[in-house]
C-alpha cells in the first residue's frame, strides 16, 4: 500500500512539473496565420510584439506574436522569414529555430538584390518576402506531437513565423490501403487451368 502511495505521489509531482512547462507556452493558430515577432537585442531570443514594439500591419498580412514559447500539437510546417528590410543583408540576419529546446535549423542567409516586395510597398508582406527569397527564410517540417517553438538571432531584428497544419496518413489507414492492394493483386492474378 505504501509503495502505491509513493508511486502516486511521484506521478503527481511529475504531472505537476510537466504541466508547468506546457502552461507557460502560448498556443498559436496552425491554419497559416503569419505572426510578427522581434529579437530585441543581438544574440537574444525572439519575443512577442505589441503596438508599441513592432510595426503595425497596414496590409492585413499578419498578427502580433504572443509571448513565446509558441506551442501547437500535431504535424505541421513551421515557416520563418525575415521582415522586408534590405539592410538585413549587410547584418546577415539569420534566425535559429528550436522545438522543445532541440535545434531544428537556421534560416537562409539573406542575399543582395532588388526586392520587388519592397518596390511594390509590400515590405511587410511575409508571403512576398518568403517567396522572393532575398530575405532570410526557412521552413521546418514537424511530426506529430507537442511542439514548443523558440527562435533566436545574432542580430536584433523583426521577423515572421507561421505554423501550417499538415495531414499525415495514419498507420491503420496505410495498413488497410496495403491490404486492399494485396486482395486486388490476388483477385487479378491469372489462374491456372487444370
Amino acid at each position: 500500500m505504501r509503495n502505491i502511495q509513493n508511486v502516486a505521489g511521484a506521478l503527481a509531482i511529475l504531472v505537476g512539473v510537466c504541466g508547468l512547462t506546457v502552461a507557460n507556452a502560448t498556443a498559436i493558430d496552425t491554419q497559416g496565420a503569419w505572426n510578427e515577432f522581434r529579437v530585441p537585442v543581438a544574440g537574444g531570443t525572439a519575443t512577442e510584439c505589441t503596438a508599441g514594439t513592432c510595426l503595425s500591419d497596414i496590409h492585413g498580412n499578419f498578427v502580433f506574436a504572443p509571448l513565446p514559447p509558441w506551442s501547437f500539437s500535431g504535424p505541421a510546417i513551421f515557416a520563418v522569414t525575415d521582415f522586408g528590410h534590405l539592410g538585413d543583408v549587410s547584418k546577415s540576419t539569420v534566425f535559429n529555430v528550436f522545438d522543445n529546446s532541440i535545434f531544428l535549423g537556421s534560416t537562409s542567409t539573406p542575399v543582395s538584390g532588388r526586392s520587388n516586395c519592397v518596390a511594390r510597398g509590400l515590405w511587410d508582406d511575409p508571403e512576398c518576402n518568403l517567396l522572393e527569397g532575398l530575405f532570410s527564410h526557412g521552413a521546418f517540417t514537424l511530426g506529430a506531437g507537442e511542439h514548443n517553438i523558440t527562435i533566436n538571432s545574432g542580430v536584433a531584428a523583426p521577423g515572421f513565423f507561421k505554423a501550417l497544419a499538415i495531414q499525415v496518413a495514419e498507420p491503420n489507414s496505410l495498413a488497410l490501403f496495403g491490404f486492399g492492394f494485396v486482395i486486388l493483386g490476388m483477385w487479378t492474378r491469372p489462374r491456372r487451368v487444370r
